[in-house]
């Protein structure tokens, strides 16, 4: 981006990175203040690419408006199971991303509103350039006080932060109260058909037989195969920034991800997973957890992605004495910079990367 458009437009992000084995890149870009309504040409040029693998990217055409963001629920009314949560309720910001950032309140009013909370949690309640994937999550529930099933609830959503003048006022929301009768059991996940495979993606098909929310989770066999529902809410939400689409383990020899879906419906739910090793064993599991917490058994499946044509190389070295973690490091750089491949696909013995 060159000085002149710098001055009206920022990119969201240190530089665009295109990793080999990644069929798609994303990237943000966000119109200052200071940036006129109009049509603007926004070119690219790349480094790095030695080989000429990649072509250029063709010019980008940017449409500036002075007209704000609008964010919206999914829905206007939700249930709310006396004594229980509300399934997550989304609000969709992907094409709202601010520069900086943005805090999303909520106030209830309403018979018996003081009875209403925000699960902290698991609720997402900042928007900023870093978002990976811009939707929010939030999760409302009932935990004391006498409410009756019918009495609703009115929640309403306030915008601050640096950002907030470029968005418009969220609509409020109802929330129903209901009977706990239909989530007296635990619910019951479907088990698993074989995945669809294709390159180096995997489909599955999830359901349960009450509205419920899912958490799912794929790693290396065996990684997850012992990890409870509690464990993959925990890493969802290790980052302290509440439910997350999808949330990956750092450097992570094992390829975990975790993420979670609203089972709404109690219809087949489809998930596709990318950007899998070739040939490689993995396990993928879920279970579905109803608004008064229950949880399912969960369901799970051991497959083999396909051969796409991607390896793993590995590179003996022999040494005459023990080296430090230090050299280990020094090492992956190294090998990443002789076979021009990016840092995070180099991995020691010892763990570490450069």
């Amino acid at each position: 981006m060159n000085s002149e458009l710098a001055n009206y437009f920022s990119y969201l992000g240190n530089q665009l990175n295109v990793n080999l084995g990644s069929s798609v890149a994303y990237f943000k870009i966000a119109a200052n203040y200071s940036a006129s309504p109009g049509l603007y040409t926004l070119k690219f040029s790349k480094t790095g690419d030695t080989k000429s693998v990649y072509t250029n990217i063709p010019p980008l055409s940017l449409v500036v408006q002075s007209t704000r963001c609008q964010l919206n629920t999914a829905a206007l009314n939700y249930q709310l199971p006396l004594g229980g949560s509300t399934l997550p309720i989304i609000i969709n910001a992907v094409s709202c991303i601010p520069i900086d950032h943005i805090i999303i309140g909520v106030t209830f009013t309403g018979t018996g509103n003081t009875f209403i909370s925000m699960n902290n949690d698991l609720s997402s309640i900042r928007l900023s350039s870093t978002s990976i994937d811009g939707q929010l999550y939030f999760v409302f529930q009932h935990r004391l006080g006498s409410l009756v099933a019918g009495n609703t609830v009115t929640v309403s959503f306030t915008i601050t932060g640096p950002n907030s003048a470029s968005y418009m006022t969220i609509p409020s929301i109802t929330l129903t109260l209901i009977s706990t009768a239909t989530f007296s059991n635990a619910p019951t996940a479907t088990g698993l058909a074989a995945p669809i495979l294709t390159g180096n993606t995997a489909t599955f098909r999830l359901q349960c037989n009450q509205h419920s929310m899912i958490y799912w989770g794929i790693g290396l066999y065996p990684s997850i195969i012992n990890n409870a529902a509690v464990d993959l809410q925990a890493r969802i939400i290790s980052q302290g920034n509440g439910l997350m689409t999808n949330f990956t383990e750092s450097f992570d020899y094992f390829d975990r991800t975790y993420g979670v879906l609203q089972g709404s419906t109690m219809g087949v739910i489809t998930k596709v997973l990318y950007n899998l090793q070739s040939s490689t064993n993995y396990l993928f599991k879920y279970f579905c957890i109803n608004q008064l917490g229950r949880v399912s058994d969960s369901q799970s499946i051991n497959f083999t992605t396909v051969n796409y044509g991607a390896y793993l190389m590995k590179v003996e070295m022999k040494f005459s004495n023990r080296i430090t973690y230090q050299q280990y490091n020094d090492l992956a750089c190294s090998i990443a910079n002789m076979f021009n491949v990016p840092y995070a696909r180099v991995l020691t013995e010892a763990m570490s990367y450069c």
